[in-house]
Order: structure tokens, then C-alpha cells, then sequence
């Protein structure tokens, strides 16, 4: 996982290409968090770190966006 944060402000974040794992939590099993494929979106609030990774071999495009 890469880890990215704590958030300055809410976000959003969406992927564009492939499949990503979202997570709040260091740690702990490989396959955890909140599963995305292409165009699905996820809402963090500020304050939160935030761990990421790809799955698969293919590769995947994730994007950000400040929303407050």
C-alpha cells in the first residue's frame, strides 16, 4: 500500500482505469479495504490517512479531487 496523508481537506477519489483498494488502516491483511473499479468513487473527509494500492498486475489510474 502507499500511503498518503493525513488530508488537508475532503476529497474525492475516483478511478479511471483498473481495479484500486482503499483504505483508513495501516496494516494488517493485503486484501483489505474498500475495493474500486473503473468510475466508482469514494468521499474521504479531511484528517484521514489514506492507503492505496492497485490490484491485479494490470495497471490502474486513481484521481483526487478537493472538495471542501
Amino acid at each position: 500500500f502507499t500511503q498518503v496523508g493525513p488530508l488537508a481537506a475532503d476529497e474525492i477519489w475516483q478511478v479511471h482505469d483498473g481495479i484500486v483498494l482503499i483504505s483508513l488502516e495501516a496494516g494488517g491483511d493485503a486484501d483489505r479495504g474498500l475495493r474500486l473499479v473503473q468510475w466508482e468513487t469514494v468521499s474521504i473527509v479531511a484528517g484521514k490517512t489514506v492507503y492505496y494500492r492497485r490490484v491485479g498486475s494490470s495497471s490502474a489510474v486513481l484521481s483526487r479531487e478537493v472538495t471542501g
